[in-house]
Protein backbone atom coordinates (compact mmCIF):
# COMPACT_ATOMS: atom_id res chain seq x y z
CA UNK A 1 0.00 0.00 0.00
CA UNK A 2 2.99 2.32 -0.28
CA UNK A 3 1.51 4.13 -3.30
CA UNK A 4 -1.77 4.82 -1.47
CA UNK A 5 -1.93 7.70 0.99
CA UNK A 6 -3.51 6.46 4.20
CA UNK A 7 -6.11 8.48 6.08
CA UNK A 8 -5.33 9.53 9.67
CA UNK A 9 -7.07 7.85 12.56
CA UNK A 10 -6.87 7.23 16.29
CA UNK A 11 -8.15 4.34 18.40
CA UNK A 12 -8.61 5.07 22.11
CA UNK A 13 -9.23 2.30 24.62
CA UNK A 14 -8.26 0.52 27.77
CA UNK A 15 -8.75 1.62 31.36
CA UNK A 16 -7.55 5.19 31.99
CA UNK A 17 -7.78 5.03 35.81
CA UNK A 18 -5.64 1.90 36.09
CA UNK A 19 -3.41 2.67 33.07
CA UNK A 20 -4.38 -0.77 31.78
CA UNK A 21 -4.40 -1.33 28.01
CA UNK A 22 -7.04 -3.43 26.28
CA UNK A 23 -6.02 -6.54 24.38
CA UNK A 24 -8.98 -6.14 22.03
CA UNK A 25 -8.01 -2.55 21.22
CA UNK A 26 -4.39 -3.60 20.61
CA UNK A 27 -5.45 -6.41 18.24
CA UNK A 28 -7.95 -4.20 16.40
CA UNK A 29 -5.30 -1.48 16.00
CA UNK A 30 -2.94 -4.08 14.55
CA UNK A 31 -5.57 -5.09 11.96
CA UNK A 32 -6.41 -1.46 11.08
CA UNK A 33 -2.82 -0.29 10.40
CA UNK A 34 -3.05 -2.06 7.05
CA UNK A 35 -5.72 0.44 5.95
CA UNK A 36 -5.15 3.57 8.03
CA UNK A 37 -2.41 5.74 9.47
CA UNK A 38 -3.77 4.99 12.94
CA UNK A 39 -2.39 5.95 16.35
CA UNK A 40 -3.16 3.78 19.37
CA UNK A 41 -3.93 5.44 22.75
CA UNK A 42 -4.46 2.35 24.86
CA UNK A 43 -4.62 2.55 28.65
CA UNK A 44 -4.34 6.32 28.87
CA UNK A 45 -6.50 9.30 28.00
CA UNK A 46 -4.97 11.31 25.18
CA UNK A 47 -4.35 14.94 26.13
CA UNK A 48 -6.03 15.95 22.90
CA UNK A 49 -7.06 14.40 19.63
CA UNK A 50 -5.89 16.50 16.73
CA UNK A 51 -8.27 16.71 13.80
CA UNK A 52 -8.24 13.23 12.32
CA UNK A 53 -10.39 11.48 9.75
CA UNK A 54 -11.51 8.64 12.04
CA UNK A 55 -11.83 8.27 15.83
CA UNK A 56 -12.59 4.86 17.33
CA UNK A 57 -13.54 5.46 20.98
CA UNK A 58 -13.40 2.28 23.10
CA UNK A 59 -12.24 3.18 26.64
CA UNK A 60 -13.30 1.12 29.63
CA UNK A 61 -15.14 3.61 31.85
CA UNK A 62 -17.33 2.48 34.75
CA UNK A 63 -21.03 3.25 34.34
CA UNK A 64 -20.87 4.90 37.78
CA UNK A 65 -18.55 7.58 36.36
CA UNK A 66 -19.59 10.52 34.23
CA UNK A 67 -18.73 9.92 30.61
CA UNK A 68 -16.50 12.42 28.82
CA UNK A 69 -16.72 12.04 25.08
CA UNK A 70 -14.34 13.37 22.46
CA UNK A 71 -15.42 16.35 20.40
CA UNK A 72 -16.32 15.26 16.91
CA UNK A 73 -15.03 17.41 14.07
CA UNK A 74 -17.40 18.16 11.20
CA UNK A 75 -15.46 15.90 8.83
CA UNK A 76 -14.50 13.24 11.39
CA UNK A 77 -16.06 9.80 11.40
CA UNK A 78 -16.62 8.74 15.02
CA UNK A 79 -17.18 5.13 16.04
CA UNK A 80 -17.92 4.44 19.70
CA UNK A 81 -18.31 1.16 21.57
CA UNK A 82 -20.79 -0.36 24.00
CA UNK A 83 -20.15 -3.48 26.06
CA UNK A 84 -23.43 -5.39 25.97
CA UNK A 85 -23.67 -6.77 29.49
CA UNK A 86 -26.72 -8.68 30.67
CA UNK A 87 -29.81 -6.50 30.38
CA UNK A 88 -28.43 -4.10 27.76
CA UNK A 89 -30.20 -3.80 24.43
CA UNK A 90 -29.56 -2.33 21.01
CA UNK A 91 -31.45 0.75 22.23
CA UNK A 92 -28.72 1.30 24.85
CA UNK A 93 -26.08 1.14 22.13
CA UNK A 94 -28.02 3.58 19.94
CA UNK A 95 -28.33 5.95 22.91
CA UNK A 96 -24.51 5.95 23.10
CA UNK A 97 -24.40 6.86 19.39
CA UNK A 98 -26.84 9.72 19.98
CA UNK A 99 -25.07 11.04 23.10
CA UNK A 100 -21.70 11.05 21.34
CA UNK A 101 -23.06 12.25 17.98
CA UNK A 102 -21.25 9.21 16.60
CA UNK A 103 -21.59 7.63 13.20
CA UNK A 104 -21.58 4.03 14.43
CA UNK A 105 -21.17 1.77 17.45
CA UNK A 106 -19.23 -1.43 18.02
CA UNK A 107 -21.35 -3.58 20.33
CA UNK A 108 -19.18 -6.03 22.25
CA UNK A 109 -20.60 -9.18 23.79
CA UNK A 110 -18.39 -11.48 25.86
CA UNK A 111 -19.11 -15.16 26.27
CA UNK A 112 -17.42 -16.41 29.46
CA UNK A 113 -18.07 -20.05 28.59
CA UNK A 114 -16.04 -19.52 25.39
CA UNK A 115 -12.62 -18.51 26.73
CA UNK A 116 -11.91 -14.89 25.68
CA UNK A 117 -14.39 -14.99 22.79
CA UNK A 118 -16.14 -11.77 21.90
CA UNK A 119 -18.87 -11.07 19.38
CA UNK A 120 -18.52 -7.68 17.68
CA UNK A 121 -21.48 -6.05 15.95
CA UNK A 122 -20.85 -2.87 13.98
CA UNK A 123 -24.04 -0.85 13.58
CA UNK A 124 -24.35 2.61 12.05
CA UNK A 125 -26.39 5.53 13.40
CA UNK A 126 -29.32 4.55 11.17
CA UNK A 127 -29.51 1.07 12.74
CA UNK A 128 -27.93 -0.83 9.83
CA UNK A 129 -25.83 -3.78 10.98
CA UNK A 130 -22.62 -3.86 8.93
CA UNK A 131 -21.18 -7.01 10.48
CA UNK A 132 -21.49 -9.42 13.40
CA UNK A 133 -18.32 -11.43 13.88
CA UNK A 134 -15.80 -12.89 16.29
CA UNK A 135 -12.92 -12.16 13.87
CA UNK A 136 -11.16 -8.82 14.42
CA UNK A 137 -9.68 -8.80 10.93
CA UNK A 138 -13.21 -8.93 9.46
CA UNK A 139 -14.32 -6.18 11.85
CA UNK A 140 -11.36 -4.00 10.78
CA UNK A 141 -12.17 -4.46 7.08
CA UNK A 142 -15.79 -3.52 7.75
CA UNK A 143 -14.82 -0.49 9.85
CA UNK A 144 -12.70 0.69 6.93
CA UNK A 145 -15.66 0.21 4.58
CA UNK A 146 -18.02 2.11 6.89
CA UNK A 147 -15.42 4.86 7.27
CA UNK A 148 -15.11 5.22 3.50
CA UNK A 149 -18.89 5.35 3.22
CA UNK A 150 -19.23 8.08 5.87
CA UNK A 151 -16.11 10.21 5.37
CA UNK A 152 -16.82 13.67 4.08
CA UNK A 153 -20.51 13.32 5.01
CA UNK A 154 -21.73 15.69 7.71
CA UNK A 155 -22.98 13.35 10.44
CA UNK A 156 -25.28 16.02 11.86
CA UNK A 157 -27.57 15.92 8.82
Amino acid sequence: MSDIEKDSAVIVGGNFEESRPSGVVRKLWHELIVYLDIVECNGYRPKFITPVDLVIWMPEISNSREKQYPEKGADTVLICSKVMRKGYTTDDAMLRVTNMQADAVIMIEAYPFMHKTFWFTLMDRKGKVWIRTTVLKDLAITIFGLYNNYKGVNSNE
